[in-house]
């Protein structure tokens, strides 16, 4: 009888470390992926950043196509709008809107 009671009490250990090494195993796991995910959001604000820093010296310079640091960027100014360009896709848009001077 007392070696019966030994085994389940070493079989009941077992299985508690068992689901305890599950439980780490995932949340160990959640825990990775969102880091990775947060390293992805970073370095596409980043790039986003260095594009805008890009375009931001092609409207110092006045130039419509600049490439600087591995960025190209293009500028498409209207009446209306100004639109900047990266690697094909739209990354900012602007609405150009005149001020009225006040009245004295």
């Amino acid at each position: 009888m007392e070696n019966s009671r030994k085994r389940s009490a070493k079989a009941y250990i077992l299985l508690e470390s068992l689901l305890t090494l599950a439980l780490l195993s995932a949340v160990t796991g959640i825990l990775l992926t969102q880091i990775s995910n947060s390293h992805k959001a970073i370095a596409t604000d980043n790039a986003r950043i260095e594009a805008l820093n890009v375009a931001q010296m092609a409207l110092a310079t006045n130039q419509s196509k600049i490439e600087a640091n591995g960025v190209a960027v293009t500028i498409a100014q209207s009446d209306k709008t100004l639109t900047v360009q990266t690697r094909g896709k739209e990354l900012l848009t602007l609405e150009i809107q005149k001020i009225e001077p006040l009245e004295k």
